[in-house]
């Protein structure tokens, strides 16, 4: 085919056609291929055919067993690998409350962040509450989350200017007749300042008896459960607001009065 296309023997490619004149030893073994003289580059998987010897058969029919044997090993390597990479599925927690509870280092940390951004009032002196108790007509607020609550309202009343005692008792009442249990209140705890309060949602109709309960010259405030359960800064805020309005409200008619 070379004589037929004008090469001569001895002659190669280059621009003066002086190529190299010794003949090249190319590697004759099964499974080497490569681009130059005695190569031993693998470059393919060998293969059987009808024109290999029964040698080169069974050499080939070797390599295939012993490369199978390596990919076998190599996945039940990786299948142990996996096993012990495994972690068992969390447990599930079933929630009854609607709303999650706080705890008090939920309460202590989001403060701590409140006043390191500055939000302390402390030029501000407000009224100081020493006698104060807590009324709880809200059956599905436990006493934990209610204490967790009453922290966050001394320690919101302290950032916000008002100094604000431990409460003096906790009441839960199944009475629903503020009417009644106000005047018993205060002839129990002489110079009582402040009733907080805490409601159901839909209790519109207890919260003005609450309302009307003002000619017993006391201070009440009114919290919903939901709330009890979350104290927010911005809702410990709006709390104290509320009850900080009511006292300078107070001192500046001379007379308590009872506003919700």
């Amino acid at each position: 085919m070379l004589k037929s296309m004008g090469w001569t023997e001895g002659r190669g490619l280059g621009k003066q056609e002086e190529g190299r004149t010794n003949p090249v030893n190319l590697s004759n073994h099964f499974g080497k291929r490569g681009l130059g003289e005695n190569s031993k580059k693998k470059t393919f998987r060998p293969k059987e055919s009808k024109y290999h010897t029964k040698k080169e058969k069974k050499v080939i029919a070797g390599k295939r067993n012993q490369n199978c044997e390596v990919l076998q090993e190599d996945q039940s390597n990786r299948k142990l690998d996996l096993q012990s990479s495994s972690v068992s599925s969390p447990a599930v927690v079933e929630d009854t409350n609607t709303d999650k509870e706080w705890d008090v280092h939920d309460v202590e940390s989001i403060f701590i962040k409140s006043i390191s951004k500055g939000n302390k009032t402390s030029s501000y002196i407000g009224p100081t509450i020493n006698k104060w108790l807590v009324i709880n007509y809200n059956d599905t607020i436990k006493r934990k989350p209610l204490l967790i609550f009453l922290h966050a309202l001394v320690t919101g009343g302290e950032l916000y200017g008002l100094t604000i005692s431990a409460h003096l008792e906790i009441i839960n009442s199944k009475l629903y007749q503020p009417e009644q249990e106000f005047p018993k209140l205060m002839a129990n705890y002489p110079e009582l300042q402040m009733i907080v309060c805490i409601l159901k949602k839909n209790n519109a109709g207890l919260y003005d008896r609450i309302k009307d309960a003002g000619d017993n010259n006391l201070v009440t405030q009114c919290v919903l459960g939901k709330n009890v359960l979350r104290p927010s800064p911005t809702i410990v805020e709006n709390i104290v607001i509320k009850i900080d309005a009511k006292f300078r409200t107070q001192a500046m008619l001379g007379k308590k009065s009872l506003n919700n």
